[in-house]
């Protein structure tokens, strides 16, 4: 989808919200004390979302990275597919059951 639906309720309030941020930084240039306060509060919000996505970012890579040297570990490894993990074996599996549940009374 190339161009998003917006609705004209979201945004009337995004130009609402964002006048009154907007207001806020005006009294916090001119020095008012609890305006400099909710701008402070405000750029900790945006500084701990940056901080999350890049946290997220080097999770997300680093997965990539692992998933990339499991496959291709796992197809180094006699008998085994590309797509299969080599410490497969080492964990033990439940036995399969396939009768239905056990009737307790």
């Amino acid at each position: 989808m190339l161009i998003p639906r917006f609705s004209l309720r979201w945004l009337l309030g995004l130009i609402t919200l964002s006048a009154g941020v907007s207001v806020v930084l005006a009294q916090a240039v001119r020095g008012q004390s609890w305006a400099i306060g909710v701008a402070a509060a405000l750029l900790c919000l945006v500084v701990l979302a940056l901080l999350q996505a890049g946290t997220f970012l080097v999770a997300w890579f680093a997965a990539q990275a692992e998933s990339a040297v499991v496959r291709r570990t796992a197809s180094v490894v006699p008998g085994s597919s590309p797509g299969e993990c080599p410490f497969q074996e080492l964990t033990p599996t439940p036995p399969m059951n396939d009768g239905p549940p056990a009737m307790t009374g």
